[in-house]
């Protein structure tokens, strides 16, 4: 007699919910402040990469990849990949993702537009006065144009297909 396989489908649906919740309620404490502690943002940072991460990676899986290249700077990847890499970096502390030439960059934040730093592969900045620069290795993931905007479009996805 061959065991049957158990359909856990529905424990996606209930991470999709505690991911998308749990975004809501860090964006709700509005973390992105200049007179927040560094330990604090990087904090709220990390649990937002998770949850919007598992949220993209289920849509991936979905064949419902993210896929624009609106301000993602590296040649061929895009923003799925971005926040994948920034998510790695946040939670394996020795990643070569936080390398950048000689140098090893872990969550530096720019508020507003201006250069954050000067790499031999050239500056990483926020272009946006409105945004936030999230500075890891030798990407930078804006706040509100990358990771809010990718949240936004995940939720939109799942409220469409019934599951939020």
């Amino acid at each position: 007699m061959s065991k049957k396989k158990a359909d856990y489908g529905w424990l996606n649906d209930v991470a999709i919910r505690e991911s998308a919740d749990c975004v809501v309620t860090l964006l709700n404490a509005n973390p992105f402040q200049p007179d927040v502690s560094g330990h604090i943002i990087t904090a709220f940072v990390t649990k937002m990469l998770i949850c919007v991460h598992d949220l993209l990676q289920k849509m991936s899986n979905e064949q419902n990849r993210l896929s624009w290249h609106d301000d993602v700077k590296e040649e061929g990847r895009d923003i799925t990949d971005l926040i994948s890499d920034c998510r790695n970096a946040a939670c394996h502390m020795g990643s070569s993702v936080k390398v950048s030439g000689n140098t090893a960059i872990s969550f530096n934040f720019i508020f507003g537009k201006a250069v954050g730093f000067h790499t031999s592969a050239g500056p990483l900045s926020c272009d946006y006065e409105d945004d936030v620069g999230i500075v890891i290795g030798h990407h930078v993931l804006l706040a509100r144009r990358h990771l809010v905007r990718a949240f936004d479009e995940a939720i939109a996805y799942y409220q469409a297909t019934g599951r939020l």
